[in-house]
């Protein structure tokens, strides 16, 4: 059975330095490396998903902003792959976890994207996620120059989630449909991408149900 922690709510009480609860993130619009303490700065509570750009003093800032929350990793976790989801992150995010650097996704600030962090974690203590997101506007990337007839607004604006599950997992799936408009028919091909992180083989089967509605079209099964 899977775990999905969702790092969704947030306390809106103000902070100095460190966070409210476990289930607040901690924001501060700073180019200072904070991937591994929060020291000093403007640090507050924020609730992700954010956006600094609805803050009218930060309405126009474009540059890095920092956020940075706690959580707790079970024992048990050492068995299990375990990966954190962001949704989306306005337009570069890098994360580090415990300090030490889980990954980047850069320039895509509309798509989704999940990190492995199990190496990173602490199993069984208190762990510290820190992301580092810069909206800058970026000469590699649309719209060129200063030139925008759309918000980009900085920040977290996604709902985040932690991922713990078998170390064998689904690691997405890619359907593609042909539908036939004179039969009423179509073609579907599924593929499905399995992970497997543990150090020893894995042997199985995975299944698919096609439903719309609450009403079952058809089940398969693939070894």
């Amino acid at each position: 059975m899977s775990t999905r922690r969702t790092f969704l709510t947030g306390s809106a009480s103000a902070v100095a330095g460190t966070l409210a609860s476990s289930q607040a993130w901690a924001a501060e619009t700073s180019a200072q490396p904070c991937a591994t303490e929060i020291a000093g700065g403007n640090w507050r509570t924020v609730t992700v998903p954010h956006t600094w750009q609805v803050e009218a003093e930060l309405a126009d800032f474009r540059g890095v902003a920092w956020y940075r929350r706690s959580f707790h990793a079970a024992e048990s976790w050492q068995e299990c792959a375990v990966r954190v989801q962001f949704e989306a992150v306005f337009h570069t995010a890098t994360v580090w976890v415990n300090g030490r650097l889980v990954g980047e996704h850069a320039r895509k600030g509309y798509t989704a994207f999940t990190l492995d962090i199990a190496p990173a974690l602490h199993p069984g203590q208190t762990n510290f996620i820190a992301v580092r997101v810069d909206n800058a506007f970026h000469q590699h990337m649309l719209p060129r120059g200063r030139s925008s007839d759309w918000a980009n607004d900085g920040g977290i604006f996604r709902p985040v989630q932690l991922l713990v599950t078998p170390k064998t997992f689904v690691e997405r799936i890619d359907v593609d449909s042909v539908p036939d408009r004179a039969s009423g028919d179509g073609k579907l091909t599924i593929t499905a991408y399995v992970r497997n992180t543990g150090a020893t083989w894995w042997s199985g089967k995975t299944s698919f149900s096609i439903a719309e509605e609450e009403r079952l079209f058809k089940q398969g099964f693939v070894r």
